[in-house]
């Protein structure tokens, strides 16, 4: 359910019982009991100044979210691996290179010729 479906059914439902939505704090507090855990969280540790603050800011919040999981999902569908791995290139074939870039058998030559003189 969206933020805006639910304040709609806060809304309604609110009329009710509306010695428990008389205070502004009260109603706030409702709210957020009933929002999904993400966004609860999210809005727990502010202060708003009214409950229409509040209900703005959790339509902005949940503005984000969609678009960061659309992101997200674009992202991860673009043939890009979920995981942190590089990919392994594959290893040359031939006669293995040491850091001088010559073949492993004449370095060992030219170090050989160098420690006889």
């Amino acid at each position: 359910m969206t933020v805006s479906e639910y304040r709609d059914n806060f809304v309604q439902l609110s009329r009710y019982v509306p010695e428990e939505v008389a205070q502004d704090e009260k109603k706030q507090e409702l709210f957020l009991e009933g929002l999904h855990g993400g966004l609860q969280y999210q809005l727990v540790a502010h202060t708003f100044l009214s409950f229409q603050h509040m209900i703005d800011k959790a339509l902005v919040l949940e503005s984000k979210r969609r678009e960061l999981g659309e992101q997200k999902r674009k992202f991860n569908g673009s043939g890009q691996s979920s995981s942190n791995t590089r990919p392994r290139l594959p290893m040359p074939q031939g006669p293995q290179q040491q850091r001088t870039g010559m073949p492993q058998g004449q370095y060992q030559n030219q170090f050989q010729r160098s420690n006889q003189s």
